[in-house]
């Protein structure tokens, strides 16, 4: 119930970059995780073809795929990409 432009800065981190931690709500056992890693996951880490037509579309809409300005999409550092 509290508004997102309240949160502290821990909550703010929490809630976006938490990995996936067991919580007792009420007497249940559940399991969080923050809203960037449950979309890498639930999203972008799959096969873009083989979502369904209106995920892939929030995909389209939500993310931007470019190559890395620095390494070319290599996935190198400096180091590795001077040698």
């Amino acid at each position: 119930d509290k508004p997102i432009r309240d949160f502290t800065e821990k909550e703010m981190h929490d809630f976006l970059h938490r990995e996936p931690t067991k919580v007792k709500v009420e007497g249940v056992n559940l399991t969080y995780e923050g809203l960037i890693p449950k979309v890498r996951k639930s999203f972008l880490s799959k096969d873009k073809e083989a979502l369904q037509p209106h995920i892939r579309a929030f995909v389209d809409r939500a993310v931007a795929f470019t190559a890395c300005p620095e390494c070319g999409g290599t996935r190198l550092s400096e180091a590795a990409r001077a040698s």
